[in-house]
């Protein structure tokens, strides 16, 4: 509604019912597919992955403001993404240590050998002006044992209103819904930077690959004070 007007909220939900409360998550697919194909229907797909790619999870800039100190505080983005990429691992290196719970995951020590070996997941990493990163499984330590890849990419999906519908050939859900994980993933580099920046899905487990992956523009005005800086270190 905020991005497109109440009359193209309405007609959106118009056909979409929720769940009764209690409902299991099998019920909740259903409605979520309905949802993603009228909102298509309603704005076409570009502007679709736009409203999904919305701060829907309702995440408030304070939840990164000491990410954005150090970002401002880095001679360079890329020592700003390795610094905030090791300080990811540490935090689970202390759950896969004590045994408490990471959000809802188990942490262990092979789960925390997996994230330190791939500065995409819990981080990002930097081709030019674009940065990509990769979701950390929704329960990493079962993903990394299991064997069925269908189970693979059930356990890497984050999305209680999508998982329980991933089938070998894709999923029952469009994998356009995947633009609002995007929108999740992206959210911290519009902290970091100052500004909202463009992400667009790669990969996604509800379009049949094991991991989700993204890709982020890095802002003209962030690429500008890089290299501000760099002339004035070289003065």
């Amino acid at each position: 509604e905020e991005l497109e007007g109440k009359a193209a909220r309405d007609r959106v939900m118009s056909g979409v019912s929720d769940p009764p409360p209690c409902s299991p998550p099998e019920a909740y697919p259903g409605p979520t597919a309905a949802f993603v194909a009228a909102l298509e229907a309603e704005l076409g797909r570009d502007k679709a992955a736009r409203v999904l790619r919305w701060n829907v999870h309702g995440i408030p800039a304070s939840a990164h403001a000491a990410e954005r100190e150090a970002y401002l505080a880095a001679p360079s983005i890329e020592a700003w993404l390795e610094g905030w990429h090791a300080r990811q691992v540490a935090v689970l290196e202390k759950h896969a240590a004590d045994g408490t719970l990471w959000y809802e995951q188990r942490i262990t020590p092979r789960v925390v050998e997996f994230v330190r070996d791939n500065q995409e997941i819990l981080g990002a990493v930097r081709k030019g002006d674009r940065l990509y990163a990769t979701k950390i499984p929704y329960d990493p330590d079962r993903f990394l044992t299991s064997g069925d890849p269908v189970e693979k990419r059930r356990l890497a999906c984050h999305c209680p209103l999508a998982a329980s519908t991933i089938v070998a050939g894709g999923a029952g859900v469009d994998p356009l819904w995947c633009e609002c994980s995007a929108g999740y993933e992206k959210f911290i580099f519009d902290t970091v930077f100052g500004e909202e920046t463009e992400a667009r899905v790669l990969e996604s487990v509800l379009g049949g690959s094991e991991l989700c992956r993204y890709e982020i523009a890095i802002p003209a005005s962030a690429l500008a004070r890089e290299k501000e800086k760099n002339a004035a270190s070289s003065r």
